[in-house]
C-alpha cells in the first residue's frame, strides 16, 4: 500500500473530488470562525467525519478501494481534520 497521506491528498486534487474537498474546506473554516461549544465539537465533528466518508464511498476514486485502504484514507481525514481545528 502507498503512503495513506500521500494518496488522501494526491485524490482530493483530483477535479472529481472539488465537491468533496471543499466541503472539507467549508466545514474547517466554519468550525474555525464559529466554534460550537465545547459540548457540541465532538458531535459536530463526528457527523461531518461520517458524511465525508459516505461520500467518499460512493466517489469513484474511492469506492472500489479494499478496505484496509479506505480504513487508512479515513485515519489520514481524521488527522488532517483534527490537525486543522486544533492546536496541540
Amino acid at each position: 500500500m502507498k503512503n495513506p497521506k500521500d494518496q488522501f491528498f494526491a485524490k482530493m486534487k483530483d477535479v472529481s473530488a472539488a465537491k468533496i474537498a471543499n466541503y472539507i474546506k467549508r466545514f474547517l473554516g466554519g468550525f474555525l470562525q464559529s466554534p460550537p461549544q465545547q459540548e457540541e465539537q465532538c458531535d459536530a465533528i463526528q457527523q461531518f467525519r461520517e458524511k465525508v466518508l459516505n461520500a467518499m464511498a460512493a466517489h469513484p476514486l474511492w469506492k472500489n478501494l479494499p478496505p484496509a485502504e479506505f480504513d487508512a484514507t479515513a485515519e489520514t481525514l481524521e488527522k488532517y481534520v483534527m490537525t486543522k481545528l486544533y492546536s496541540w
